[in-house]
């Protein structure tokens, strides 16, 4: 059967509007209205510009949420505005790189490249940082991992896009080249499928690193999550070592698990800080 370009247009626009996030939306001020108010925050980089928002809380530790893609750092508001997280740690959530404050559109399509801009925020009170990665950012997070042990103490990934083969471009990342596509299509949705498209490769890269593993990493996967294949569960069961990693299925979970199921992530969360609590101190934990 023949399709008109313009059909496979709307047939695209209502696959992305079916793949938007059920994010928190909203300025700073809107999302946390009530003192004290969080920090916005950037810092430079050679040319790039970081942004991020730090929540002061017990500076006894350090959390460090990293959206996926496309994402800002409201993705992250539900866990920077719950109580039990900020008693326990700053919490700081950026702008990955390309992304909103962050040279929103200038987009960098290299998890190291990545990872080196976002290695300051490592630092400081409460380090070394526990990582929690939703996505495209769990990626990012265990190469965060994986570049800096010493300065991280454990990491969380939340339906994390792991596995090499799992991860191959899927034929609609090279559909935002077709003009009539591109003409309707948020840019945000345009600028996600560029950053996918090298996933795959970057993501067999690091695949031999992962019998390096120095920190503990918990996952979380959902089994009905139709964005990050479940079978990534099982990836994390083979590549990483016994003793560091936990793997935590949820059964019937989609890929908004973040949203959906918030509290499930902050009890993760909370049990990796205790888990890393003898680590940081000097005296080994990891399992």
């Amino acid at each position: 059967m023949n399709v008109e370009p313009r059909s496979w247009g709307c047939a695209m626009v209502l696959l992305l509007a079916a793949c938007a996030a059920p994010a928190p939306q909203g300025s700073l001020a809107e999302l946390f209205p009530a003192a004290p108010q969080p920090l916005d925050l950037q810092y430079r980089v050679g040319a790039r510009t970081v942004h991020y928002i730090e929540v002061p809380g017990s500076s006894a530790a350090r959390i460090v949420f990293i959206h996926g893609s496309p994402g800002r750092w409201q993705d992250m508001a539900v866990l920077l505005g719950n109580r039990s997280l900020r008693a326990q740690a700053d919490l700081i959530a950026p702008d990955r790189p390309g992304w909103g404050g962050s040279d929103g559109g200038q987009l960098l399509p290299d998890l190291e490249a990545q990872a080196q801009l976002l290695q300051p925020l490592l630092k400081g009170p409460g380090a070394p940082a526990l990582l929690v990665g939703y996505s495209y950012g769990g990626a990012l997070a265990a190469t965060l991992a994986l570049d800096f042990p010493e300065q991280v103490r454990g990491a969380l990934l939340v339906a994390p896009a792991l596995d090499p083969e799992l991860e191959q471009p899927r034929w609609y990342y090279r559909s935002t080249s077709w003009w009539i596509v591109r003409a309707l299509t948020p840019s945000r949705f345009a600028w996600s499928n560029h950053e996918l498209l090298p996933l795959s490769q970057q993501l067999t890269q690091l695949q031999p690193r992962w019998r390096n593993l120095k920190v503990p990493v918990t996952v979380i996967q959902g089994d009905a999550d139709d964005q990050v294949d479940p079978r990534t569960a099982a990836f994390v069961e083979r590549e990483l070592p016994s003793q560091l990693r936990q793997v935590i299925r949820v059964a019937g979970a989609g890929h908004y698990l973040l949203w959906r199921q918030p509290q499930r992530i902050v009890d993760a969360t909370q049990a990796l800080l205790q888990r890393t609590h003898k680590t940081i101190s000097g005296v080994a934990d990891a399992g």
